[in-house]
């Protein structure tokens, strides 16, 4: 530790404790020609009182919004590989813009077009990339609490010795190297894997579009981050939170209180005011610490890097029905009651991913030995033609993820014919010379394609194993997956869930496996029917939200109305509703949506999840 000296109104006042880190910053953020008045957490909170740390977790937020510039403290550096690194990302971020929103990058004069275009290869030296990658590397970026920082400020600057640089710049410099390095390997004198593995924990923390996420993926956002307390990684997210968002968290930071406790109060709570049950997409039995005491109704928050993505964000199994669920005390554990549907059992699992790379190539071979177990287990007799079962692959490793299925259209998706060309490459019983006979530009179009298909279908597959149900039908689910797992859509939950019954009382218990996709699920077919031809779910992004609609494949008409709610409620189908008593259009959909429940006649299981 460090003695600084600080001053009172009337002089000397003693002197203060404070980090390595913080003596090596003072003298570079200080002002040559003026005083500069510096907030510093590591001296205005005592971080040994868990009183006063509970108090000021919940005053961080303003204090970062109010400020007039965050300064983003990477540490003293080496001189010339700073200047190196800070020309390359900062000439990089000032030729190409972001827009998170859909996301996509523009070129900001048209001489950098080729930069903005993710299908182009970006250039790196082993110089550059050494240097970036060392850039990357500060520990700064492990943090946290820096997502408050960062995300809350008026304006933030990066600074690394006597070198700054915008965060605007920087975040637009990291995006475009994140795209890049999909399709190209960097120089020899960097480890690709590790490059691109910071790469990926980089942008989930420089996306702006991280304090709009529902508050568990935003939790889920900063699972790489570090932190000397567990109980933060909830704490640290509630400055984050919308207002809207906020009024579902109602508990408040404790730090007395043991870490399974503000685990479980805080999935509770969002649980019980938001009236969905989000949080079961983030409980995963295979990735749980060997410790975890709490009920697996509840993430194991502390250990989500272990997690795979989440399937569900953008899926409606349950098409945004109310949760019915009771907590219940017992003296083995707290038991959470869900309401849903028992909708299919695991008939057999065809195989597992288990491959952790980055590499289309390594990736493309691993998909085509996943497909090959599938060929060898006779996966294809629940599917009416040769076509309808690759389309259900397209959707089963893609989750759902292509590029006509948003609106706009997701251009790093491939089409829905892409990913067909795709399949049918990976397919044994296709496999032939004919990719041989592509030309130069034929097989470079079928790289980058090979790319994008990759990048996606990558994410969705990681950590998760390729199963068939009972009655044929082709789904994903978590790594500990069993043979005679029961998939349930509940109310109130988005993606299928995989439970798992537990003793043999008459009183059946469950514990959640994880999420699943089932692409015959992911319309809310299990709660409202079939939908109809030839209308399709897809995503729209309008002004920073993402919202499902409806398109019509035959007229191209888009509409947030669920087609089959007409049919089943008849005409007008919002009569005797009172939707006006409802604010916003998710309210109503949901009033709408259990309306048609109803009327259908639907006869729900009650699960107790332990």
């Amino acid at each position: 530790m460090f003695e600084l000296p600080v001053q009172d109104g009337n002089g000397d006042a003693g002197s203060i404790a404070i980090t390595r880190n913080l003596a090596t910053a003072l003298p570079y953020l200080g002002l040559e020609d003026r005083e500069r008045r510096i907030w510093i957490d590591a001296i205005c909170v005592n971080q040994r009182d868990l009183v006063e740390r509970s108090s000021q977790v919940k005053l961080m937020a303003n204090i970062y919004k109010q400020a007039d510039q965050v300064i983003v403290w990477l540490g003293p550096g080496d001189l010339q590989i700073n200047r190196r690194a800070y020309d390359f990302l900062g000439a990089l971020g000032t030729s190409v813009t972001v827009d998170w929103e859909r996301p996509t990058m523009r070129p900001v004069l048209e001489e950098y077009q080729l930069l903005a275009d993710p299908t182009k290869v970006l250039r790196l030296s082993a110089s550059e990339a050494a240097d970036v990658y060392h850039l990357l590397c500060s520990s700064w970026f492990e943090r946290l609490w820096i997502r408050q920082e960062v995300h809350l400020a008026r304006k933030a600057t990066l600074a690394r010795g006597s070198m700054t640089m915008d965060w605007t710049t920087f975040t637009n410099a990291v995006y475009c190297m994140y795209m890049k390095q999909r399709i190209a390997k960097l120089p020899s004198s960097v480890e690709n894997a590790a490059f691109c593995r910071r790469l990926d924990e980089i942008v989930d923390l420089v996306n702006p579009r991280f304090v709009w996420m529902e508050p568990c993926n935003t939790i889920y956002g900063a699972r790489y981050s570090k932190c000397s307390d567990p109980k933060d990684r909830i704490y640290a997210m509630l400055g984050l939170l919308s207002e809207t968002d906020r009024r579902f968290w109602t508990f408040e930071p404790d730090y007395n209180i043991p870490t399974s406790c503000a685990y479980e109060e805080a999935t509770y709570s969002f649980t019980k005011n938001s009236g969905r049950l989000s949080e079961l997409q983030y409980c995963n039995l295979s990735t749980r610490g060997a410790r975890v005491d709490s009920p697996t109704w509840v993430p194991d928050w502390e250990h989500l890097e272990r997690h795979p993505r989440p399937l569900g964000r953008g899926l409606q199994a349950d098409c945004f029905s109310r949760g019915c669920f009771q907590r219940r005390q017992r003296a083995s554990g707290n038991v959470l009651s869900v309401k849903g549907l028992r909708v299919t059992q695991v008939g057999r699992i065809l195989g597992a991913f288990g491959l952790v790379s980055t590499s289309t190539d390594d990736w493309m071979e691993e998909f085509r030995r996943l497909l090959a177990l599938a060929e060898s287990n006779d996966f294809r007799h629940a599917y009416r033609s040769e076509q309808h079962l690759r389309v259900a692959l397209c959707h089963t490793l893609l989750a759902g993820g292509l590029q006509e299925l948003s609106d706009p259209p997701r251009k790093d998706r491939p089409s829905m014919s892409e990913a067909d060309l795709i399949i049918v490459s990976l397919l044994p019983r296709y496999i032939s010379d004919w990719f041989s006979t592509f030309d130069e530009n034929e097989k470079h179009v079928f790289d980058n394609l090979k790319t994008r298909f990759c990048s996606v279908a990558s994410s969705c597959c990681e950590h998760r194993v390729l199963f068939l149900s009972s009655e044929g039908q082709l789904g994903l689910g978590p790594a500990g997956l069993q043979q005679e797992d029961c998939v349930s859509v509940l109310l109130g939950c988005g993606a299928p869930i995989a439970i798992r019954r537990i003793g043999q009382e008459m009183a059946a218990k469950y514990q959640v496996v994880g999420e699943c996709y089932m692409d015959t699920l992911q319309d809310g077919a299990a709660f409202l029917g079939p939908l109809p031809e030839p209308w399709q779910m897809i995503m729209r992004t309008a002004e920073g939200y993402n919202h499902h609609a409806y398109r019509n494949t035959e007229t191209a008409v888009t509409q947030w109305m669920d087609p089959r709610w007409q049919a089943i409620l008849g005409e007008p189908y919002w009569e005797g509703l009172e939707l006006d008593n409802f604010i916003g259009e998710q309210a109503q959909t949901t009033v709408i949506v259990d309306a048609v429940i109803r009327k259908r006649g639907v006869e729900y299981d009650w699960f107790d999840l332990v």
